[in-house]
């Protein structure tokens, strides 16, 4: 048992300094495969793990507009602002929606002009990564609405 532990903790130390040098190389991607490596953990969940390091400030000298992995749901809310046959690669089509947030929030009517710098996040941005888990919602509720509309019935509410 004491020998399991031991490699186990060898294993950890391994990919722990791996991670960090990739960090100090400045690649957040080759961070995320080294820990997609991992026994069990998938593209998506090395990629949670990442931001759950961002947020912890592990990697003290990124933000979260540095790199993004895009989750299968946000993909899919990518198709449906985008279009399925849009030849952008998925980080241009962030980009763009990260850099068009302000006029768009701008335009709410209910809000007004000062809607961005007064209510709307308290005048910040959307991260890479806030986008992505939104687009995740934005493909779960169009997919929800969508099924409803297709079998009749209210996929919100199912007793109506």
């Amino acid at each position: 048992m004491a020998e399991l532990l031991s490699c186990k903790r060898s294993r950890l130390k391994e990919v722990s300094l791996a991670i960090q040098n990739a960090a100090a190389k400045g690649d957040l991607s080759e961070c995320t495969n080294i820990i997609q490596k991992i026994k069990n953990v998938g593209k998506y969940v090395a990629w949670q793990i990442t931001c759950d390091l961002l947020e912890s400030k592990v990697f003290e000298n990124y933000t979260e507009n540095d790199w993004v992995q895009l989750g299968p749901e946000a993909n899919g809310g990518l198709s449906y602002i985008f279009g399925k046959d849009c030849m952008l690669l998925d980080i241009e089509k962030m980009v763009i929606l990260l850099n068009k947030q302000k006029p768009i929030f701008q335009l709410l009517p209910i809000l007004g002009a000062r809607a961005f710098e007064e209510i709307a996040f308290a005048g910040r941005l959307l991260s890479l990564k806030a986008l992505e888990h939104a687009l995740s919602e934005f493909h779960k509720y169009v997919t929800c609405c969508r099924a409803e509309d297709k079998h009749g019935y209210d996929a919100i509410n199912p007793s109506h």
